[in-house]
């Protein structure tokens, strides 16, 4: 504590911001959606983006949740959503299953995963699933049914396919399994704690990925596996590749969004124990 009062003392002197001023600089970053509705601020995170000492930083922080600008729970600071939807809102996911269709990971005809599976796949929660379906079913994209997923109608040709990008090229040297499992798991957990990273930083780790899922399309499977297992693992391949190619949004949050997606896509292609499939 006395180490932390002497660095404070010490920035003043030296004629920083005050916290005011900080104060200031923060809101305008979360003005500028630099810092996005519902992101996780960490004090050291913050005072480097920012380039200002840590316990101003603590300071500031501390008056813009006093203000209500910002929301304190338990050890964690966000911001607050100020009336706006947490990301990714409805509209977020039904632009993204938009896509996939289009892309023809699901055929006209077919019926939609089930809420919870569509959740998994796309790092939210069932009740935004079913309102991002209600509106592509407003869009004449899903029919309703009873007891099962909505059926796809509009076949992938009607659609505007999105923008891809070109499938990546393995990695040069292999990227052993336990490595390929920590990256992919570390994209995800960045994403449910929403922590704020520089935009180069977030950009560094979807490239990693991408080359992750590059080496893992690149592995052979296993010839002797059944036709239902096969038929499995070839979806599985599909949604891999998609994700692969879609090009990083804007944004901090949808990045973080996008970068967890493609991990649970490639998450889904990592060889079971004791399969025999190496990587």
């Amino acid at each position: 504590m006395a180490t932390a009062v002497i660095d404070l003392l010490t920035a003043f002197d030296a004629g920083p911001t005050p916290v005011a001023d900080l104060s200031a600089k923060v809101l305008s970053a979360i003005h500028a959606c630099r810092y996005e509705p519902g992101m996780a601020l960490v004090t050291a995170g913050v005072a480097s983006d920012l380039d200002a000492p840590k316990e101003l930083t603590r300071l500031a922080l501390a008056q813009l949740t006093e203000d209500g600008v910002l929301v304190r729970a338990g050890s964690r600071t966000t911001v607050a959503l100020s009336g706006s939807r947490p990301f990714p809102a409805p509209e977020d996911l039904a632009a993204r299953i938009r896509e996939q269709i289009a892309q023809g990971i699901y055929p006209a005809g077919v019926n939609m995963p089930g809420l919870n599976e569509l959740a998994r796949r796309l790092n939210t929660v069932q009740p935004r699933i079913a309102e991002a379906q209600r509106l592509l079913e407003a869009d004449g994209l899903l029919l309703r049914q009873r007891r099962r997923g909505p059926a796809v109608l509009e076949p992938a040709r009607s659609l505007t396919p999105p923008d891809r990008l070109p499938l990546p090229d393995p990695p040069a040297r292999r990227i052993p399994l336990h490595a390929v499992q920590m990256s992919a798991s570390a994209a995800t957990i960045r994403w449910h704690r929403r922590v704020y990273l520089p935009p180069t930083e977030v950009n560094l780790h979807w490239r990693s990925l991408r080359e992750v899922g590059a080496q893992l399309l690149d592995t052979p499977f296993p010839t002797r596996i059944p036709s239902g297992a096969r038929a499995r693992v070839n979806a599985q391949a599909t949604r891999a590749m998609e994700a692969l190619c879609a090009p990083l949004p804007d944004g901090i949050l949808p990045a973080l969004w996008h970068t967890a997606c493609l991990s649970t896509a490639l998450r889904d292609l990592l060889p079971p124990s004791g399969s025999g499939r190496r990587l």
